[in-house]
């Protein structure tokens, strides 16, 4: 399912599981991720690094649960949301 900004920061935030987004990077590669923006998978240690980010309005800051820490989303390309 194509989303927008709005639409995956709600999915992001009210997901009790796992979220699994595919886009565009910048640099032309497909990029998957697993992600959230729910408190309750955020390791507490990490929960405060992303506030302070300005809100731009094609980039939204997830937390990555792969990588363990926190990445930007390009709205420029269409951004999917995949059932996990």
């Amino acid at each position: 399912m194509i989303v927008d900004k709005e639409t995956l920061r709600t999915i992001l935030q009210q997901s009790e599981e796992t979220v699994h987004v595919t886009f565009i990077k910048k640099d032309g590669s497909l990029r998957n991720m697993y992600c959230t923006l729910n408190p309750d998978l955020i390791p507490f240690d990490m929960s405060g690094n992303a506030h302070g980010t300005k809100d731009i309005p094609h980039l939204l800051t997830v937390f990555d649960l792969e990588e363990e820490g926190w990445r930007m989303i390009n709205f420029s390309s269409k951004v999917e949301v995949h059932n996990s």
